[in-house]
């Protein structure tokens, strides 16, 4: 699954999952770092560099 976030301004917000459907999708809650794209681009770089595979525990 895919979420999509688009703001206007830097910085970190919270909100909502609203486009979900279920029992307790509703109560979803999600937290957006907001950054200039050149920010975003070092972060990026960075994540790549540091390589290694997304598992469980650590997402958790």
């Amino acid at each position: 699954m895919e979420e999509y976030v688009e703001g206007d301004e830097v910085g970190r917000y919270e909100g909502r999952k609203g486009n979900l459907r279920g029992e307790g999708f509703g109560e979803e809650k999600l937290k957006v770092n907001g950054m200039k794209q050149c920010e975003y681009d070092k972060w990026v770089r960075k994540r790549k560099k540091e390589g290694g595979k997304l598992r469980k525990k650590r997402y958790e």
